[in-house]
């Protein structure tokens, strides 16, 4: 494997370009990171705690670094700025949670890697939230709260450098890798995942509607291991079979009690990372003998990203396809 192709974090992409430079992203397997913004708290609810909300060791920079490429930031509004955050509704009454890295952090991790690395990195916005409300009364962005953090990705003075612009309606899975990076030049592009979010202001200028890349991402909601993998094995091997572009969700949920046990120091229960360690020692044993020349990956999306086993597995299926 090693002999064959490059796994290294910083370039796995330029490096192996010959071969997968030629083919459309649909044709490919890429890296992908889980709730990327939460590798540290900078405010959080009483409910919200390291144990519960913490999904990554490293920053976005540190992600990058160690091979991810796809990225789920999870944009909140607090103290009236953008940050990212992990939040949960409970009991229909309230919201527990907290906040991460902030957005200017994310871009400036983006652009310092981008800027000695010619690598693809897709940012991926869901799960839009206004804590500025009341905690009770949280909400998805509004228009115009969008428009304030399309605005600050998009400044050409402390935004988001290497923007690749094509119209807003393409369907990116349908490019190839080249494409995007075989200038020897960085891509970001920007996906925005929101009902009813108008982007004509942003419109051929690296910003695109979920529409444009439209990946398969259903987690199995479980801290079962074995169901997780089953779960996701098999809509693996379906959502190929339908031709969807397939984002492979090897990621643990807790439990409620996990949830809430995991700060009890008398009775304590397993934190969102312990859960991570759990999956991600599967990749090598059990993703990676699943794939075939037919059923694969097109994201491989974990939390706690550690170590290169995920470039692994991911150009293990390249070689394969």
């Amino acid at each position: 494997m090693s002999n064959e192709f490059s796994t290294s974090g910083s370039s796995w992409m330029q490096d192996n370009m010959s071969l997968i430079g030629p083919r459309k992203l649909i044709d490919i397997c890429i890296t992908g990171s889980h709730d990327s913004g939460m590798s540290k708290i900078t405010g959080h609810t009483l409910g919200g705690t390291e144990c519960n909300t913490i999904t990554q060791t490293h920053d976005v920079g540190g992600q990058l670094n160690l091979g991810a490429r796809y990225f789920d930031i999870r944009p909140v509004i607090t103290g009236g700025g953008y940050s990212t955050g992990h939040y949960t509704h409970v009991g229909d009454t309230s919201w527990q949670g907290a906040n991460g890295e902030t957005i200017q952090e994310i871009i400036n991790g983006v652009n310092a890697f981008t800027s000695e690395n010619a690598e693809l990195v897709i940012l991926n916005l869901s799960h839009s939230l206004n804590t500025d409300l009341g905690n009770n009364s949280y909400a998805s962005f509004t228009q115009d709260e969008w428009n304030g953090l399309f605005k600050m990705l998009a400044d050409e003075t402390n935004g988001l450098k290497f923007l690749f612009s094509m119209p807003s309606d393409s369907d990116l899975t349908k490019q190839t890798l080249e494409t995007f990076i075989g200038n020897g030049k960085s891509a970001v592009i920007v996906i925005v995942e929101g009902d009813n979010v108008d982007l004509s202001d942003y419109s051929g200028k690296g910003f695109y509607p979920y529409s444009s890349l439209n990946a398969y991402n259903k987690y199995s909601d479980t801290n079962d291991v074995n169901a997780m993998m089953s779960d996701q094995l098999k809509k693996m091997k379906e959502q190929r079979e339908k031709g969807s572009y397939f984002l492979i969700s090897w990621t643990l949920t807790q439990d409620a009690v996990q949830a809430v046990g995991c700060n009890s120091p008398i009775f304590p229960a397993d934190s969102v990372l312990d859960l991570a360690s759990t999956a991600d020692s599967k990749l090598l044993s059990h993703l990676k003998p699943a794939i075939t020349q037919s059923d694969y990956p097109n994201i491989i999306y974990i939390d706690d990203i550690v170590n290169r086993d995920f470039v692994t597995v991911a150009m293990y299926a390249n070689g394969l396809i």
